[in-house]
């Protein structure tokens, strides 16, 4: 697993508050920083499904304790079934995780505005947390040009309370704990829930933020991920009515899932290229570290089939996920674009907006006019009952 190891054993400078790792010493810094960030991840799932499991058994028991709601008890102590028609008619007292349960399923129904306000607001929280990420890797990309492990993490010489965006970060990623709680409750398929893809997005964001506190050490890590959330986007276009047929959401679909796919594999390369690598011991140095931006001309060149060469991988893991990414963007490709094409070349003659242009008001009438008729139309409509009106009509015999 990826260390640092420092060649500077000189203090360092106290007018920072955040240095590179590499200029701390080596008896201050945690050699197995990157695997506790990383298990806390991995572990995460772990723990939900012992949780899960935990709670299904516990209903079992209760089921098998309290015996079945459909008998009633008699006060002579004799017991007798209830009628499904009249069990369903006798509204039972719930308890309290079935209470929990029917408010978690309002905050997370979509046609719930409570709900609406919920999943935007989590939506703009990990914006933030996707432009922090943004920042410290753009600002750590001076630092990483000899040591490539200073791309990803800057290690606190004071307290990490003292550093104000971090506290923001860490108010945010409490904020998706609250969240993740109630989709969690709300949830009737447990199992399910643990591979929900906004559940791994959790569990790669949420326990690393809290590990930073307790080694004192800021690591980027898989905080890109936020940017997936741009997949709900669609909803909230739909919800408010700017999207109104089903053409426009599925082009917006389109757009989004693409974008966030490019910007969060980028992220992923620029973690796998600046690691330790895993299948070799002798690392190879790149002569100039590549910024997160560089990785995302890089994932563009590649979803496009064109391959210039010019930025490749040079690590183990790197060139495995540019073979995974390679084979899943030539299927995803395959599919987007033409359907991206399609809609753009099948938009109606008559699909722009009405704007209504200055004139007199007027009625054509058409058909087979003659006197009698045309005499009889204008009789009734221009009945002195209707009032005064200043409208043209015209005439069309055919």
């Amino acid at each position: 697993m990826a260390t640092m190891n420092s060649t500077n054993n000189t203090q360092p400078p106290a007018d920072r508050l955040k240095i590179p790792c590499t200029e701390l010493p080596d008896q201050m810094l945690d050699p197995w920083w990157m695997l506790k960030f990383l298990l806390s991840s991995a572990l995460a799932p772990f723990g939900i499904f012992i949780l899960v499991v935990a709670y299904g058994r516990w209903i079992s028991l209760r089921k098998k304790f309290t015996g079945p709601q459909n008998v009633a008890h008699e006060p002579d102590g004799s017991s007798h079934a209830v009628p499904d028609s009249l069990n369903r008619t006798v509204e039972r007292p719930r308890d309290l995780l079935g209470e929990l349960q029917i408010r978690a399923q309002n905050l997370t129904s979509t046609t719930n505005i409570w709900a609406q306000i919920l999943n935007l607001l989590v939506f703009f929280a990990s914006m933030i947390v996707y432009v922090i990420y943004l920042f410290e890797v753009s600002n750590r990309n001076t630092a990483c040009l000899l040591h490539s492990s200073d791309c990803l993490a800057s290690c606190y010489l004071g307290s990490i309370f003292e550093d104000n965006v971090a506290m923001l970060e860490l108010g945010l990623h409490c904020f998706f704990i609250i969240h993740f709680l109630v989709r969690f409750t709300a949830s009737h398929q447990k199992l399910w829930f643990i591979l929900d893809p906004y559940t791994i997005v959790d569990y790669l964001t949420i326990p690393p933020a809290f590990v930073s506190i307790c080694l004192n050490l800021s690591w980027t890590g898989f905080r890109f991920v936020r940017i997936l959330h741009l997949f709900s986007v669609p909803d909230f276009l739909q919800y408010i009515g700017t999207l109104r047929n089903r053409t426009e959401m599925r082009f917006c679909q389109l757009i989004c899932t693409s974008l966030s796919v490019l910007l969060a594999a980028a992220g992923l390369f620029h973690l796998l290229e600046n690691s330790t690598d895993l299948f070799n011991e002798a690392d190879v140095i790149r002569e100039k570290a590549l910024s997160y931006w560089e990785y995302v001309y890089f994932c563009i060149v590649t979803a496009g089939t064109v391959g210039y060469g010019d930025i490749k991988c040079i690590t183990s893991q790197g060139r495995i996920f540019n073979a995974i990414f390679i084979i899943f963007t030539l299927a995803v490709v395959a599919s987007i674009l033409p359907d991206i094409f399609r809609i753009i070349a099948n938009r109606k003659k008559y699909g722009g907006h009405y704007s209504e242009h200055g004139g007199k008001k007027h009625i054509v009438v058409c058909g087979n006019i003659n006197f009698i008729s045309a005499g009889g139309f204008l009789k009734e409509f221009l009945h002195k009952d209707r009032g005064s009106c200043d409208i043209k009509v015209i005439f069309m015999d055919l």
